[in-house]
């Protein structure tokens, strides 16, 4: 072999070694995302002593309220209020139900999130206190990662206690339910809502007093 044909081998492989490092760098950065694993890394204007109230008001005029329990879930219900006092989930809607079992709001369905927070439930190391009866709010997360939510949420309409441990509870509906069952209830394509039930926004209403 020439050394003209010597040296153009060695470039080119040169070329390939770089190409696969910056590709593995750009994958392992990627791959890495900021948790929140600290409530005091959020700040919101209510006392998280207590609990917080807030409604969702749907596109129709439909409400549903609730109750928010920072003592139990504090990462999750200071992350709620945030999103919900920056407008997130307006426009967003319920995508996924299932009669009289469960409604789900997606989110904006972002590829990729800001940052995602720990998971506030037994399997994850955390004491979570609450139990998934009929009216629990909770966060949606990736089956494998306990640290993936963001902003999905689910409110049960029936007891899913199986989902204790596994999933983080931060509330529960105390009035409006009669709502909630008749969004259940639509007619869907498999578990998507033929007609959007679109909510218009999250309200954050204060502290019970």
């Amino acid at each position: 072999m020439s050394q003209r044909s010597t040296k153009k081998g060695f470039t080119w492989l040169a070329i390939v070694i770089a190409t696969t490092v910056l590709c593995l760098t750009l994958a392992a950065c990627q791959s890495q995302r900021k948790v929140i694993r600290s409530a005091n890394e959020i700040d919101i204007d209510y006392d998280t002593s207590r609990l917080i109230q807030f409604e969702i008001e749907m596109e129709g005029g439909a409400v549903i309220g609730g109750d928010l329990y920072p003592l139990n879930a504090p990462i999750t219900v200071r992350n709620f209020v945030k999103l919900c006092e920056e407008g997130y989930y307006d426009g967003t809607e319920f995508d996924y139900v299932i009669s009289d079992k469960i409604v789900m709001c997606n989110g904006q369905k972002e590829e990729t999130t800001p940052y995602t927070i720990f998971g506030e439930f037994s399997s994850n190391n955390w004491r979570n206190g609450l139990t998934h009866y009929k009216g629990t709010m909770s966060m949606a997360r990736k089956n494998n990662d306990y640290d993936s939510a963001y902003a999905k949420f689910f409110i049960l309409l029936e007891n899913r206690t199986s989902y204790d441990g596994e999933y983080a509870s931060f509330g529960k509906i105390t009035s409006g339910y009669a709502n909630l069952e008749t969004i259940s209830k639509v007619d869907v394509n498999g578990t998507a809502p033929l007609a959007p039930q679109v909510i218009q926004t999250i309200r954050i209403l204060g502290n019970i007093s």
